[in-house]
């Protein structure tokens, strides 16, 4: 009887601890990220970045500089499975660059 009680514990205990990392994260703008448009749609949740000192090692002449919060797997994939590239992580956001022959 102790190890179930022991078990819901300790699933509840690590559902709260998801739930509350999936909640917090900062916008692109506190993390110093300078966000131009949304990608690709207007309501998308994903970014296209301009230059900062944040995201300045990971600007290309041929590459679109893309983020997405870290808690949106879904977006990730999304833009991975368009052609980019996760090349860092800035705050809770993920970068990925995209060739700009995908755009």
């Amino acid at each position: 009887m102790y190890k179930s009680i022991y078990c819901i514990l300790l699933i509840s205990g690590l559902l709260s601890a998801c739930m509350q990392q999936v909640g917090s994260y900062k916008s692109a703008e506190n993390s110093g990220l300078v966000s131009v448009r949304p990608y690709q749609q207007p309501n998308d949740v994903c970014q296209i970045f301009g230059e900062s000192p944040a995201t300045v090692e990971y600007l290309d002449h041929s590459a679109i500089l893309l983020g997405c919060p870290d808690h949106d797997l879904g977006a990730i994939e999304d833009r991975k499975n368009g052609g980019a590239k996760i090349v860092g992580k800035v705050n809770s956001w993920t970068l990925l660059q995209l060739p700009e022959r995908q755009i």
